[in-house]
This record gives structure tokens, sequence and C-alpha cells, in this order.
């Protein structure tokens, strides 16, 4: 019984005096998490900067649709499409240069007809808009803010 008194009274003042330097840790550890979400916000590259700015969903089924028109010989309609694209990436600031790039690509091979280059460039330019959206997506999550 005395063993256990000597224990109670000298582990409780123990706990009390720990509180204190554990409530400051947690803190710490908060304000650093803090810190980190805007430094990943700052680091969006250029696409994902861009592409927060106009409905990216809009974006894909474009290009979708374009990538149909090319299959069904609508060279055309395909040309119309991916320009509209383009169109809406060169209103944005920051300017996406690699997609637009890539986008100039493939109007040209839309234009000579080369389906295969075309829809491999339309195809490359899907794929860097899903990065960019992944991107996004993930520093949504960071800070919900």
């Amino acid at each position: 019984m005395i063993y256990q008194n000597f224990v109670f009274y000298l582990v409780i003042p123990l706990v009390l005096l720990s509180i204190p330097s554990l409530l400051e840790n947690v803190q710490a550890q908060t304000n650093t998490t803090n810190q980190t979400a805007p430094q990943q916000t700052q680091n969006l590259n250029l696409t994902a900067q861009a592409l927060m700015k106009v409905n990216i969903f809009e974006l894909k089924d474009t290009l979708m649709k374009a990538k149909l028109a090319i299959i069904d010989g609508h060279h055309l309609e395909a040309l119309t499409d991916v320009r509209n694209v383009e169109t809406q990436l060169l209103l944005t600031k920051p300017s996406p240069t690699k997609i637009l790039t890539d986008m100039h690509k493939a109007i040209y091979a839309i234009a000579r007809s080369d389906i295969d280059k075309s829809l491999d460039t339309l195809t490359k330019i899907q794929l860097d808009i899903l990065k960019a959206e992944n991107q996004i997506l993930k520093a949504a999550v960071a800070n919900p803010q």
C-alpha cells in the first residue's frame, strides 16, 4: 500500500508537469503543417495554375470530341474544337506553355490529316491536363481553404 501511494504521488506531478510540454509540441507540429500548405500551392506548375481558371471538364470533353471527330474523318470539326480549347488557354494568365506547344503540334497534324500524330498529341495533352488536375486536387487536400 505504501508503494502504491508513493507511485501515485510521484507519477501525478510528473504527468502534470509534462502536459504543457506536450501541448507545445502539438502546437509546433500544427504550425509546421500550416506553413507547408501554402508552399505546395506556390509550387503548382503553370499548367495547373492556368487550369484552375478554366472549366477543366469542358476542356477534356472538347478534346475527346475532337479525337472522335478525327477518327470519324471530320478534320474541320476537330480543328475547330482544338482551336476553341487553344483560345481558352491563350486567354488565361499564366499561360500554360507546355500544353499550348502541344496544342500547336496537334493543330498542325490535324491540318495535314495526320491521324496518328494528331491522336497521339491530343492524348498527350489530355494526360498533361490530368496531371495538372491531380496536382490541383493534392493542393486542395493539403490546404482545404
